[in-house]
């Protein structure tokens, strides 16, 4: 499997107003690694009016979480955090504060496999379920 890591250590990653979300991983055959050293570094910022994709992180290969937020997103049409449609394995880390205004999920929408060992998903809010 190829694979892309990013250690965010302290920085954010942002988008505003991108039309898919600020990480697309779109190749079943690739893997995606996100950490964060200083634990402040975060991935959000993103505002979709509509796509179905999320707005912070859309995954179709191996997304492996181990440190970072996810956070401060929204979307519409679509998933607020993480739209999972790969496999998603999250050790560790934070999505949180991402909104959705459809019946995605405001945090995690899973349509593959989602194993959480460790982490937090919390106050994600979303307007219609």
């Amino acid at each position: 499997v190829n694979g892309i890591s990013i250690c965010l250590n302290g920085h954010n990653v942002s988008a505003a107003n991108a039309s898919i979300g600020i990480i697309y991983i779109n190749n079943k055959s690739v893997a995606f690694n996100l950490c964060d050293c200083q634990s402040t570094g975060k991935i959000g910022g993103n505002n979709i009016d509509n796509s179905s994709s999320g707005s912070g992180i859309t995954n179709y290969g191996t997304f492996n979480m181990y440190g970072g937020k996810i956070s401060d997103n929204i979307n519409n049409s679509g998933t607020g955090g993480v739209e999972n449609r790969g496999s998603f394995y999250m050790y560790g880390g934070e999505i949180s504060k991402n909104t959705t205004c459809s019946n995605h999920g405001a945090g995690v929408t899973n349509d593959g496999s989602f194993y959480m060992y460790g982490g937090k998903i919390s106050e994600n809010n979303s307007g219609d379920n």
